[in-house]
């Protein structure tokens, strides 16, 4: 367990730092606020999922892959620069971190946890990587999963007992409104038709 809260932290320092330097690199207070927000929502994620981890590995396990994925997911959207290779080494730092305590966890939440990293994941590499229209949009719904992950984490433990269809409904809402916030924070991307 100790390994696994290491690697957590390890990553939440990362994330904490991307967002020290990203900040640093804006001129306005407005633009170093937005531009290191989700880096430090991500590092608060990471180093909560490390504190729970041995009280409470649902909470844990849930915090790491929201983190793991606001951190990736932003990795992706401004995760460009002269630190580039370092930037996205922090973010498989993130994702090894999450799958870390995902080891020996009940068949079901292992399962459902790995499928949402791989699913959040895909798209974010290919969209790394290509840059095409309304990516941004894409990055702040793939955001979203992460939020809602984290909103998750949230529920009292007795939650952990309802219903798969309950438990969706409560994750699908928080995920539409956690890209909703983010659309409104960061914007809509202006296209030239």
């Amino acid at each position: 367990m100790t390994f696994r809260r290491l690697l957590l932290l390890a990553a939440a320092v990362g994330a904490g730092a991307l967002a020290i330097s990203t900040a640093a690199r804006y001129f306005t207070l407005t633009s170093a606020i937005l531009g290191g927000s989700l880096y430090a929502v991500a590092a608060l994620l990471l180093a909560g999922a490390g504190a729970v981890l041995a009280r409470d590995p649902v909470c844990g396990r849930l915090l790491a892959v929201g983190g793991a994925i606001i951190l990736a997911s932003w990795v992706a959207a401004i995760g460009y620069g002269g630190s580039e290779d370092a930037t996205r080494a922090v973010a498989v730092l993130g994702v090894i971190g999450a799958i870390a305590p995902l080891v020996g966890a009940p068949p079901r939440w292992a399962v459902l946890g790995l499928g949402v990293l791989v699913l959040a994941c895909v798209p974010l590499i290919y969209l790394t990587f290509v840059h095409p229209p309304l990516a941004l949009v894409a990055i702040d719904a793939v955001a979203g999963v992460g939020i809602s992950s984290a909103v998750l984490s949230l529920l009292p433990a007795p939650a952990q007992r309802w219903p798969l269809p309950a438990i969706a409904v409560i994750a699908l809402v928080a995920w539409l409104l956690g890209t909703l916030a983010l659309l409104v924070a960061f914007g809509l991307p202006l296209i030239s038709s």
